[in-house]
């Protein structure tokens, strides 16, 4: 019974969105795919089926409602700050999320972030979630979540403007909006075992745009929804002292827009994402991360608003997390990248 109402649901969202017809495009692309966890940053903003803190919001709405069911915490409050040299941007951002009682809770996050290279670009994103227990069984739990994401642009872009079949690039100045909505599921077991998730990306949209005071809205294009399956192995050791985390996700891009899955110039391995790793958490209290992940080298869209299926690229990162029990301290690494959050929860 709990996994025919959760295909009716899944079901649903897949018909939603492939009713949508082809829009216009946006540009900031980057900031649609970041978690505001450093957790999920481990990852490379992965870890869609690991409840490890109430900051998962963004990712994967359905996770703050299982990290507040299964802790029993009523409210909690997080906050993230991370430096990316490779592609040149740092981001600070925090939130609050609040249990409603019975599996609900609703959540709020703002992050902001700067590009230090070309241009001096900046992004606003605010989200806000609610998500709930679906369903219970006396070994598993199935919960739901949705958010919704405000996104501003600020800065200078590139445009190519063709003439007698001769390129020229020209700086003009960009101010993007954006609003959408994820849709996302996540199934625990008891503990141990095999965990999922589900997210339905960018499933609606509107967007609002001025490029060179020129001013353009639209729906979003369906090219940028993405579809986003995990999950996370839970492996006991060491007579409960130890506890093997083994998360894995995979996103496809553009998963309901045709023109872009019938494109034989783009390989199939140049819209899937794939991140992995794993964590190995000491007595619940203290935990090392080791994270992989094949994705783009940067989230770019090309003059035409297109995306850049290219420059993939095997990307590695360490990290440790501090549990006190009310207060928690996460911390990555990675070439030329760093990143450190709290998580503190009554």
């Amino acid at each position: 019974m709990r996994f025919s109402k959760a295909a009716t649901i899944i079901f649903a969202a897949v018909f939603f969105v492939s009713s949508q017809e082809k829009q216009e495009n946006f540009s900031p692309l980057s900031a649609m795919y970041e978690s505001g966890s450093i957790v999920n940053t481990t990852f490379f903003n992965a870890g869609a089926a690991l409840p490890s803190n109430a900051g998962t919001l963004s990712l994967n709405p359905a996770i703050p409602a299982a990290f507040h069911y299964f802790s029993k915490n009523k409210v909690s409050f997080f906050g993230n700050y991370d430096n990316d040299g490779k592609a040149n941007f740092y981001r600070a951002g925090g939130g609050s999320s609040l249990a409603l009682g019975e599996g609900n809770y609703i959540a709020a996050e703002y992050n902001f972030k700067k590009e230090t290279q070309d241009f001096d670009n900046k992004f606003n994103r605010a989200t806000i979630s609610y998500g709930s227990l679906f369903d219970e069984s006396d070994d598993d739990a199935l919960f739901i979540g949705f958010n919704v994401s405000y996104y501003n642009f600020n800065g200078k872009i590139f445009s190519a403007n063709g003439e007698n079949d001769v390129k020229k690039e020209n700086e003009i100045e960009a101010k993007n909006n954006l609003v959408c909505a994820d849709l996302g599921f996540y199934q625990s077991g008891d503990g141990e075992g095999l965990s999922w998730g589900v997210v339905f990306e960018n499933i609606l949209g509107y967007v609002w745009n001025e490029y060179d005071k020129e001013k353009t809205d639209n729906m979003l294009d369906k090219k940028y929804n993405a579809f986003l399956l995990a999950t996370n192995l839970s492996v006991p050791l060491i007579d409960q002292k130890l506890l093997l985390l083994v998360p894995a996700d995979v996103r496809f891009w553009g998963f309901m827009n045709k023109e872009l899955r019938k494109n034989k110039e783009i390989k199939l391995k140049h819209r899937v994402e794939v991140h992995s790793g794993f964590e190995l958490q000491i007595d619940s209290k203290v935990c090392g991360r080791f994270g992989w992940a094949w994705i783009p080298e940067k989230y770019t869209t090309d003059e035409n608003g297109q995306l850049n299926f290219n420059n993939w690229e095997n990307r590695f990162s360490g990290g440790f997390g501090l549990n006190f029990g009310v207060v928690s301290f996460d911390a990555f690494f990675a070439p030329k990248a760093w990143g450190a959050g709290f998580s503190f929860q009554l």
